[in-house]
């Protein structure tokens, strides 16, 4: 499988290249190195690829082949995410949401909403959550009821 995508990911191609670094990073047909993952995600993040750079994000929130760095992981979060790539605008939300100490729930609630806007359940769902609990936006049990709707569709 890795073959199928080494080729073009040699020459460069964002998507060959992510294609390979996730891979890697399962340890599908080939043996699991986050390491490994971030190199091949690196140059695709570097030319705009919005799941690359999401992807490249995630490495750095847990550590995985790279250095933890909540700051790196914003930066590749926001690039993809104001590309309007829904995946790292909900795990943006996400991210702000669930700083320990330190939740920026009004960021949390604008990256959330975008996603939700576009038809991302998940953000939705967790929307809805923080109208229910008044966290980031006024308490609003309605309005919470709108964005649980929205998930359940």
């Amino acid at each position: 499988m890795t073959d199928k995508y080494l080729k073009d990911a040699e020459k460069g191609d964002p998507k060959a290249r992510y294609e390979l670094a996730t891979l890697y990073a399962k340890g599908e047909g080939v043996a699991r190195d986050g390491g490994k993952a971030a190199e091949w995600l690196r140059e695709a993040a570097e030319l705009g690829h919005p799941e690359s750079q999401t992807f490249l994000g995630t490495l750095h929130l847990f550590g995985d082949g790279v250095e933890k760095n909540h700051a790196r992981t914003v930066e590749l979060y926001e690039k993809a995410a104001g590309a309007g790539y829904v995946p790292a605008q909900y795990n943006l939300g996400v991210f702000y949401r669930e700083l320990r100490g330190e939740a920026d729930y009004e960021k949390a609630a604008a990256w959330l909403r975008k996603a939700a806007e576009r038809g991302n359940a998940e953000a939705a769902h967790a929307l809805g959550c923080l109208f229910s609990a008044g966290e980031g936006v006024r308490r609003d049990f309605a309005e919470a009821s709108k964005w649980y709707a929205k998930a359940a569709k």
